[in-house]
């Protein structure tokens, strides 16, 4: 779901003025509701070409396509992965995770959103991709991503 669109929704019911809302939410986190509108976009319009490109399912002579070889530790169970803290920090920019768990992860600039500072491999990946919610969205994050991702968190307490 668009941010702009959440936002709408967490603010629209609760009495207050809407235009003050997202522009407490934007100050909040240090970002002009312009950035997150071309955030937003950005995101919106990278998604859109991502399914574009996205084979259909047969390849060029009508026959139906071998999936490609999963290369990205997916078979792997989590728990047996090391992880790459800059790999972890380019996954968590690349996400704007930044945007509502601030620079340091420390949280609480947008939406309430928790300190993630050397939060357990477990709880990443069942807010990230599991049951457990979370408002920004789940997301198509592979096994190592999770780990290199947690790895990065872990780096941020310095433990």
């Amino acid at each position: 779901m668009p941010l702009m669109a959440m936002a709408l929704m967490v603010f629209s019911g609760c009495g207050t003025n809407l235009n003050e809302g997202l522009f407490q939410a934007a100050s909040a986190s240090g970002r002009s509701l312009l950035d997150i509108f071309l955030t937003d976009l950005q995101n919106s319009v990278a998604d859109a070409l991502d399914s574009a490109n996205t084979p259909s399912g047969e390849d060029q002579n009508g026959g139906e396509m071998t999936p490609p070889e999963n290369t990205s530790g997916d078979q792997t169970p989590i728990d047996e992965l090391t992880g790459d803290p800059a790999l972890g920090e380019e996954i968590f920019m690349a996400n704007n995770c930044s945007a509502c768990h601030c620079d340091d992860a420390m949280g609480g600039c947008a939406l309430n959103a928790p300190n993630l500072v050397e939060v357990s491999v477990d709880i990443v990946d069942d807010h990230v991709r599991g049951d457990a919610e979370h408002p920004g969205g789940k997301f198509n994050f592979s096994n190592q991503d999770v780990v290199d991702l947690q790895s990065y968190l872990a780096s941020l307490g310095g433990s």
